[in-house]
């Protein structure tokens, strides 16, 4: 019976270590196919391994209610404001949801190795914008445009540039 040398039975290890870590990976890849990757988390809700569905559900239960605040706009010194709640103020889980969910699902199966493996180590965390109904902050803009206007026969700009003036 032939001896195996010490060389070789490290070599065969290294090889049968690499292909169980290159198998694992490409398990790995296959059962977030439809998943969220790990350690992802949206408004410090944890999403891990979650499919869209199971997401958006999660956070519509668990989600952050939206703090009344008030949203003030202005030009100089005009401004014109309105409290959240007239303007409809609200998180789309939805969207960010799906910014997750298709970040990684258009690369190639080494780059979403890669991303997979970082997703092991490296917290992934995104937070939702808040989003206003877009009838009522374009009312907003009309009042502020409105408080702004200024009618004039013949408009000028003087400016005044290291003591010499210059009109426009």
């Amino acid at each position: 019976m032939k001896k195996v040398s010490a060389n070789q039975t490290v070599f065969l290890l290294f090889v049968v270590g690499i292909s169980f870590l290159i198998s694992g990976l490409f398990l790995n890849i296959s059962f977030y196919k439809n998943k969220i990757y790990p350690r992802t988390s949206i408004d410090g809700i944890d999403v891990s391994g979650l499919t869209f569905p199971e997401a958006i559900e999660k956070l519509n239960q668990k989600g952050l209610k939206v703090k009344p605040h008030t949203l003030k706009i202005s030009v100089d010194d005009i401004y014109v404001a309105s409290s959240s709640s007239q303007l409809s103020s609200h998180k789309n889980y939805q969207e960010t949801v799906n910014y997750i969910y298709s970040s990684t699902k258009q690369e190639s199966q080494f780059k979403k190795a890669l991303i997979l493996i970082k997703s092991f180590f490296i917290s992934n965390k995104v937070f939702t914008d808040l989003e206003y109904e877009e009838k009522q902050l374009d009312e907003l803009v009309n009042k502020l445009k409105k408080e702004v206007e200024i009618e004039g026969k013949n408009p000028s700009i003087s400016l005044k540039i290291s003591g010499k003036e210059y009109s426009i």
